[in-house]
């Protein structure tokens, strides 16, 4: 059980980082949009590109919302799969204590320890 958790663990780790830098270059851009638009006001009002702005920004942001559903559905799944790792555990190690106790070779409080 113990591999499966580490391996687990890690795949856990590493898509966090993974979407985390992609997120983080998405999220850069639909900023740079924003200072862009702020601080040309002016000139943005005077071509009449708010909408055009607006856009690009709003599918900026889509792009990143899109993506961030998806990973909750397998992070979702992910984290699931560790944690019931552990129940398994757990479950087959009482499994085998209360076994013991049966044989009479283990006390319960022994198992409990």
């Amino acid at each position: 059980f113990v591999p499966c958790m580490i391996i687990a663990g890690f795949l856990q780790m590493y898509l966090l980082t993974g979407f985390t830098t992609k997120d983080k270059k998405v999220l850069e851009n639909a900023g740079k949009i924003t200072v862009e638009s702020i601080s040309n006001i002016r000139t943005v009002a005077q071509l009449t590109k708010e909408k055009h702005f607006g856009d690009e920004y709003c599918k900026i942001l889509d792009v990143c919302f899109k993506n961030s559903i998806r990973r909750a559905h397998i992070f979702g799944l992910l984290f699931g799969f560790t944690d019931a790792i552990m129940f398994f555990a757990m479950a087959a190690l009482f499994s085998f204590g209360a076994w013991r106790v049966e044989q009479g070779t283990m006390t319960f409080e022994n198992v409990m320890l």
